[in-house]
């Protein structure tokens, strides 16, 4: 998968303030959190962001630095989605929603 790279901003700006117009939610995918600069620069023209963290995969100070650059940012972190679990979820929790 080829990453997008946005020198010049305003055609991702329209772009989504076109999608925002016709759709309801806008979901943008971003590369991986070792071009967190990127992602951080693009959040000015969302909504908020949603961390996708694969366990075992993602490392605690990768993490900590996106974090840090999206508050810097002033992005809006709404929160984050934790993927490729390797451990069962207890009944109870199924049981509670």
């Amino acid at each position: 998968h080829n990453a997008m790279y946005f020198t010049d901003t305003a055609p991702f700006s329209r772009l989504i303030e076109q999608a925002e117009k016709k759709y309801g939610i806008v979901l943008v995918d971003c590369p991986n959190l070792k071009d967190f600069q990127e992602t951080a620069g693009l959040s000015a023209y969302v909504s908020g962001i949603i961390l996708v963290v694969s366990e075992g995969k993602a490392r605690k100070e990768v993490l900590k630095a996106a974090l840090e650059a999206l508050q810097h940012k002033q992005a809006r972190f709404i929160g984050a989605i934790l993927n490729n679990r390797t451990f069962a979820i207890p009944n109870l929790i199924y049981e509670r929603a």
